[in-house]
C-alpha cells in the first residue's frame, strides 16, 4: 500500500514540474524542437519593430502589444530581459512605450 501511495505521489510531483515548466506556451503543453517558444517570439517582435508597448510583472511575465493588434505574452528569464531587447530596439524602431507593475 505504501508502495502505491509513493508512486503516486511521484507521478503527481513529475505531472506538477512539466505544467510549471511547460505553461510558457499554454496551447497543447508539448514544445515543439524548432518551434520558438513564446519569449522567443516576443523577442522577435521587438527586434522587427512590430512592438507597440509592453508591459512587465514582477512575476516577470511580459506582454507584447503588437502594431497589428495582436498580444504576444511570455515569461522572461530573468526580470528585466525585456528592457534589454527593447535598447538593442530603439535604434532602428524608435521608441517603444513601456510599463511595469
Amino acid at each position: 500500500m505504501n508502495k502505491k501511495i509513493t508512486i503516486l505521489a511521484v507521478i503527481f510531483i513529475v505531472v506538477i514540474a512539466a505544467v510549471y515548466f511547460f505553461r510558457e506556451d499554454a496551447g497543447d503543453g508539448v514544445l515543439e524542437v524548432g518551434v520558438p517558444t513564446a519569449w522567443e517570439r516576443a523577442k522577435e517582435a521587438v527586434l522587427n519593430c512590430e512592438a507597440e508597448g509592453i508591459f512587465q510583472t514582477h512575476a516577470r511575465e511580459v506582454s507584447v502589444k503588437l502594431k497589428n493588434g495582436g498580444t504576444i505574452t511570455a515569461i522572461e528569464p530573468k526580470i528585466d530581459d525585456i528592457f534589454d531587447v527593447v535598447k538593442e530596439a530603439v535604434p532602428q524602431c524608435g521608441t517603444i512605450r513601456m510599463a511595469t507593475e
